[in-house]
């Protein structure tokens, strides 16, 4: 059997108050530019999930979020044809700095559970909602 390439991902549910999260289309020249997905990003080797989430949110939106402030709400294991992602989601409500686009994503969009399927959104991201859709 082949050994497929397991990537650790932080995905982060920033949840403002009119209970819509935000969703950023990635940027050009990254693989599937202009698709939408959820804040995040890859857990370091020796990271853990919760320093991983922080360090994103920090590097691609310039918020700062405490560890404390990390609702874990569930994980998400799914196969791409090349590798296969295991999803570690945050809900997070709290957090200290205005949210700016730092990494080149083209747009940034706060979306209900139930207004996603308008956006053009990562394979991995349209399963873990259609998951979170049963539970709120």
């Amino acid at each position: 059997e082949e050994v497929m390439k397991v990537i650790y991902i932080s995905i982060a549910l920033l949840r403002n108050d009119q209970g819509a999260y935000l969703i950023t289309s990635r940027p050009e020249g990254k693989p599937l530019a202009g698709m939408f997905e959820l804040p995040g990003g890859k857990i370091d080797e020796g990271e853990t999930p919760e320093h991983a989430m922080v360090r994103e949110l920090k590097e691609e939106l310039d918020i700062l979020v405490c560890e404390d402030d990390l609702k874990p709400l569930t994980f998400l294991s799914h196969t791409y044809d090349a590798y296969h992602v295991v999803m570690f989601v945050y809900e997070i409500e709290k957090w200290s700095g205005e949210i700016k686009a730092l990494e080149g994503q083209g747009h940034m969009a706060w979306a209900t559970l139930d207004q996603f399927h308008a956006y053009p959104m990562l394979e991995a991201d349209i399963v873990l909602l259609e998951q979170l859709q049963k539970y709120v």
